[in-house]
């Protein structure tokens, strides 16, 4: 039999952290802090776990594997483009696009579309369970390999059912480009390099990198080419060769580490831009509450313009197509609306609960 309890991400947008245990194994997937300031995972409750499988290196999915030793200090596994661009705890090895056995359970895998050396989940158990950690099948340079079937599909809801479509997202961040100078505080190992290539492609012109983004890029290109779209590093290099050079007071559009502008360049840029009228400060993803980039949207001294990483509703519905579960759990979103999942996912047992029912595995 399999169960499975969601400790963290369960009608929050909060830490990811799953376990499944299957009666051989007990097996925990990602171990995340954030992203609201002292959000933590319960794990007090949880007691020795076989594995730790994470999916990506964003400090929600990983941040607190500095505290494997509450749950035995098991090993992580993960893939090796992960390893290869942040360091993370001894443990075993997981494809990018294939198949692994950890502590006796059959985890297939593929990549997710989200990050650098990011992957989805399959459990060869309870009829088949699917993490999908932070998933997006369209972004410009990620590559996204579609699932197989599962009984039970884990999906992240980030943005709920969000109609809108791709495009208008993308043009809308084209139609801020009014100012001589444009901060765009983002992940530079995610989001950031997808808005630097964008702004590129679309402009003509290269967008500023902070040092920490052109750094990387280069890791990127380096040593996680394979978690790349085809053509993406050929289209990264020509972005990298045309990418001013860093300034103190750079021109026209800057990506920038530091999203939640309280470290990094972007931190640096924004107390000096916040109230320039030439300047404008473009926040493209999440902004946790008690943040400085928070206190600047809410003051409108900066805006908001989501730059898609997670599913809107095609994403959701095309998966839903190819997965056919029998049961889902969205993650990852404050009270989604139930009516409306369920008229994107007619058929489906669609659930809030933090422990599933054990399926016959």
């Amino acid at each position: 039999m399999a169960r499975v309890t969601i400790l963290s991400g369960l009608a929050v947008k909060g830490p990811a952290a799953i376990l499944v245990e299957t009666g051989r194994s007990r097996l925990l997937l990602d171990l995340g802090r954030g992203p609201e300031p002292g959000a933590e995972v319960p794990l007090a409750p949880v007691g020795r776990v076989d594995a730790v499988l994470v999916t990506h290196g964003h400090a929600d999915h990983a941040g607190a594997l500095d505290r494997l030793v509450e749950i035995g200090d098991p090993p992580v596994w993960a893939t090796a483009e992960l390893r290869a661009l942040c360091p993370l705890p001894p443990g075993g090895t997981l494809p990018l696009r294939g198949t692994a056995e950890v502590a006796g359970v059959r985890v297939t895998t593929g990549r997710a579309g989200h990050a650098p050396g990011g992957i989805w989940l399959h459990l060869g158990t309870g009829g088949g369970i699917l993490y999908t950690g932070d998933l997006f099948d369209r972004s410009p340079i990620w590559a996204f390999d579609p699932p197989p079937a599962a009984d039970t599909l884990l999906v992240d809801a980030s943005y709920d059912l969000d109609p809108t479509p791709l495009e208008t997202r993308r043009a809308a961040v084209l139609a801020l480009l009014d100012r001589p100078r444009l901060l765009f505080p983002a992940p530079a190992d995610g989001r950031g390099l997808e808005l630097a290539l964008f702004l590129f492609e679309r402009t003509g012109r290269a967008p500023v990198l902070c040092p920490r983004t052109r750094a990387a890029l280069a890791r990127v290109r380096a040593r996680a080419r394979a978690s790349l779209r085809a053509g993406a590093e050929r289209r990264l290099a020509a972005l990298a060769a045309a990418a001013p050079a860093w300034s103190e007071e750079p021109q026209g559009a800057v990506v920038a580490e530091g999203a939640k502008l309280d470290r990094g360049p972007a931190a640096t840029l924004a107390r000096f831009w916040a109230d320039r009228a030439d300047a404008r400060i473009v926040l493209t993803g999440h902004v946790p509450r008690g943040c400085p980039a928070h206190d600047l949207l809410t003051a409108g001294r900066a805006l908001a313009c989501r730059w898609p990483v997670h599913p809107d509703r095609a994403t959701i519905e095309a998966l839903l197509a190819r997965v056919r579960p029998r049961r889902l759990v969205p993650l990852f979103r404050p009270a989604p609306d139930l009516a409306t999942w369920r008229t994107a996912a007619p058929g489906t047992d669609i659930l809030f609960d933090p422990v599933l029912a054990p399926t016959d595995a």
